[in-house]
């Protein structure tokens, strides 16, 4: 999260977060986002973007300039500016630091200088409470959960899910103003892990401590409302101010129902405070974060305890090498084994006391190994390999065999010298050349062939010491690790006996591992359960292959359960099968909660269809005697038009126009009805052309309104041509009828996603209430009367069901007085027949 600091003009620590979209500096507070209120700033005064993952700032050509670091920046496109974490970013009397990733504290702090605000509501949160899971919310923050629930279950590492999920509730709580995710430390204190505030608040934001320890006191989730004074007044704020803090607090549960922490936003919005219904939704995160929070510390531990193995396994190989092994940065000594110290006649410590090696060196050879190090920073070819004569402590020379490797030591480039004392191969040598030729040719070749069978026995003896002391690690590790695992995990030998199980299994079928062990299928389940499953035994050892297996498991104690098995081969040191090795779950919830989801999906279609058919009827069954009714009142209105009284006229003009209005309906409605019955199959259809098609049906409402019509360049998609000229004439007909005083202006963009195209239908009319968005997509939901604004208020309902029919979704974002923008989706490769699911925004 990229945000800008304030350290100059307003209160020192306001934070002003960076997202996706650009972000506006200046005067204007209807054309900028962050509002500046001083006579030097110009109306667009910058603009900060996110350009492929970096952060620019772009002068928009204002009369005192824009400084970074103190430089003034050119102004407009061409003069744009990368940031870096630490820039100092200077407008008139403002300055800002930009940050890439603002710590946790420089966000919050916790505070205890005020009483407990007042506590509204306590939930309990443990384990053996009657409080469902499930609380009843609105549907978008329903779907902000199912999101936070897909972060966690796909993130260990806390420094990257604990923001996502503070980001989240932010989105699902837009009146938060802070939210942080507390920890308890070594001691049981309470400190913030993740945090983030809104935008424009000061930092570090005070966090109430003392609701939180009452969280930890009570295990409980609690709803409070109080004063603001935990915060450090600023000139802004107000007594009014005061009554407004809202909290909404949760205990962050591990698997004992042991407090790990506590999950707290906090608002002092004016009349959007907390309720309940949030309150149950925030325990609901909790509770799956908890769980999440103590798989990570488990997994943190794992692998520090594997870490710390394999750094003593290594450095135990290495000090106890018979090679003498070096590490030095430019002749400085920073690591040594004995081999090497005790070839040049020193400790270990007294090497690594010196300031360099060279003197190590026989005199003629340093000049030499100076070059080479020098070439190997310049990354220059050097050899990896040569000999070379040392300098012993008593002055002798050694004959040495070196090989050299560029390493990191401590996050530097480091040099790695492995030795191999040649003195005796050199006196070897030199015997040699002084005995007969033939005997010369003899000896060596006897030497050599010992030598090397030394070296390989010697291999061979390490490697099979070194293979037996991590056979007998891995074997520990192995118990440690499925011992502790939530799986069920099961081992057998050839002859279908069991020669281990877990803990988890012998929790499922309720019995002790001594009841297991050394026992067969057939002495734990039914035969024709038994054979089963020493057949696929044998199909295992046989091909060597994984089976995977969904099956129901019935105990001789009554226990019954649905499991999904997967069985995989043992294999001993000779590649050969001896056993297998059984890892299953229980699925009896999963496969139950598939069942009702497959039933209510089927009672939904049929219902569904029902409607549909139901639509269809009454919409086509009606048209025949509305016609009649409508042909005999205009009949009447022709013929007996100005021989009654004028009340009389009214009532048949009134009957005429209803029914004029009630013919309008049910075409709507049979239009809408429609739409999933379409046998029309998909095709590549240019929205180009269609769109000129929309043109001129609408030309005459495009001319009498003066509407400015424009879009982007549309794409070439697979779709019902009909259907998606039906769309963008609803669309642009129902920004046409709610245009505003202004001339209309309408526009029609899109963006190509991964799997489907974006579109989006933009005016300038009246806007639409936030609390309208969803209404206005039902049928027969009329913002206006008809007298006021044409329609029957089915049109966009018909929107939605052709962009359902096309695997889309389509939503609105809108503001009274500012004009609406409609979105909508249509998949890349849509199944006909096939209906999305309900639509909604993303």
């Amino acid at each position: 999260m990229a945000v800008l600091k304030a350290t100059r003009g307003l209160p020192p620590g306001t934070i002003c977060e960076l997202g996706s979209e650009a972000l506006v500096v200046g005067r204007n507070p209807k054309l900028c986002d962050l509002v500046l209120e001083h006579f030097a700033v110009s109306r667009e005064h910058a603009r900060i973007e996110l350009v492929d993952e970096a952060r620019y700032v772009q002068d928009l050509g204002s009369r005192n300039g824009v400084l970074v670091n103190g430089k003034v920046i050119k102004p407009g496109p061409d003069g744009r500016q990368r940031l870096y974490s630490g820039d100092r970013i200077e407008i008139a009397a403002f300055e800002f630091i930009f940050t890439e990733d603002p710590s946790t504290e420089d966000l919050v702090v916790m505070s205890d200088d005020t009483e407990i605000p007042s506590i509204l509501s306590t939930l309990d949160c443990s384990s053996d409470s009657s409080h469902s899971d499930s609380p009843v919310v609105q549907p978008d923050k329903l779907q902000t959960l199912v999101g936070i629930i897909e972060h966690l279950s796909r993130e260990l590492d806390l420094n990257r899910v604990l923001p996502k999920v503070i980001s989240s509730l932010f989105r699902a709580f837009p009146q938060t103003q802070t939210g942080c995710v507390l920890l308890q430390d070594e001691t049981g204190a309470l400190a913030p892990m993740a945090a983030q505030v809104s935008r424009g608040t000061q930092t570090p934001a005070a966090i109430c401590s003392k609701i939180a320890d009452e969280v930890v006191r009570m295990r409980s989730a609690i709803l409070a409302s109080g004063t603001n004074s935990d915060s450090t007044p600023s000139a802004e704020f107000t007594a009014d101010d005061a009554l407004r803090h809202s909290v909404i607090s949760a205990p962050l549960l591990n698997g004992d129902d042991k407090v790990s922490g506590v999950l707290q936003l906090e608002t002092a919005a004016e009349t959007d405070q907390f309720t309940y219904s949030d309150l149950e939704l925030l325990c609901a995160v909790a509770r799956h974060l908890a769980v999440v929070i103590e798989n990570s510390r488990l997994h943190d531990l794992a692998l520090r305890e594997q870490r710390f193995e394999f750094e003593a396994r290594f450095r135990k190989l290495i000090e106890d090498s018979i090679q003498g092994i070096l590490i030095h940065r430019m002749f400085k000594p920073l690591f040594v084994n004995e081999a090497w110290a005790a070839l040049h006649g020193y400790s270990t410590s007294e090497v690594l006391a010196m300031e360099s090696i060279l003197p190590l060196i026989a005199p003629h050879e340093r000049e030499r190994a100076k070059q080479f190090a020098e070439a190997r920073l310049r990354g220059d070819g050097v050899p990896p390999r040569y000999e070379a004569q040392d300098l012993r402590r008593d002055g002798t020379t050694v004959w040495v065999e070196k090989f050299i490797s560029v390493i990191e030591w401590d996050g530097q480039p480091a040099v790695q010298t492995s030795l191999i004392d040649l003195s005796q191969r050199k006196e070897a040598e030199e015997a040699l050349r002084e005995a007969h030729d033939e005997m010369e040719r003899r000896v060596r070749e006897r030497t050599a062939e010992l030598a090397t069978a030394n070296r390989q026995l010697h291999a061979e003896i390490l490697e099979r010491r070194q293979a037996e002391e991590e056979l007998g690690e891995s074997e520990s590790l192995y118990h440690s690790l499925v011992d502790h695992i939530p799986l069920c995990v099961a081992r057998m030998d050839s002859v279908g006996k069991f020669t281990f199980v877990n803990n988890a299994l012998c929790k499922l079928f309720r019995l002790q591992a001594h009841d297991i062990i050394g026992r067969t299928a057939y002495d734990l389940f039914g035969t024709e359960a038994a054979a089963l499953h020493r057949a696929l035994d044998a199909k295992v050892t046989d091909t060597g292959e994984l089976s995977e297996l969904y099956e129901t498991v019935r105990l001789p104690s009554g226990l019954e359960f649905d499991v999904h098995t997967i069985r995989t081969p043992i294999y001993d040191s000779e590649e050969d099968v001896i056993g297998t090795q059984l890892l299953f779950w229980d699925i009896t919830a999963q496969k139950k909660t598939e069942q009702e989801r497959n039933r209510y999906a089927e009672e939904l279609e049929r219902s569904n269809r029902d409607l549909e058919q139901f639509a269809y009827s009454v919409s086509h069954d009606l048209q025949a005697p509305l016609r009649t009714i409508s042909s005999y009142c205009q009949l009447l209105q022709r013929r007996y038009a100005g021989r009654f009284d004028s009340e009389a006229d009214e009532f048949l003009a009134s009957s005429v126009e209803g029914a004029r209005r009630m013919k309008r309906l049910l075409d709507d409605l049979l239009t809408y009805s429609r739409v999933t019955t379409d046998k029309h199959p998909f095709e590549e259809t240019d929205c180009n052309m269609v769109l000129a098609e929309v043109r001129n049906n609408l030309e005459l409402q495009l001319r009498e309104t003066a509407t400015e019509l424009t879009s982007d360049k549309l794409p070439v998609m697979l779709c019902n041509r009909t259907q998606m000229m039906q769309l963008f004439q609803n669309l642009v007909g129902n920004a046409i009828a709610y245009r505003s005083d202004r001339p209309p202006k309408i526009h029609i963009g899109v963006r190509e996603c991964e799997s489907e195209w974006e579109f989006c239908v933009k005016d300038n009319g009246v806007g639409v209430e936030e609390r309208q968005f969803e209404r206005i997509f039902l049928v027969f939901q009329r913002l206006f009367a008809e007298h006021e604004r044409p329609g029957s208020g089915v049109g966009l309902s018909i929107c939605r069901r052709i962009v359902e029919r096309h695997q889309g979704r389509i939503w609105i974002k809108s503001e009274l007085g500012k004009g609406s923008e409609f979105y909508f989706t249509i998949s890349k490769r849509p199944v006909q027949g096939q209906i999305a699911n309900p639509s909604g925004s993303p």
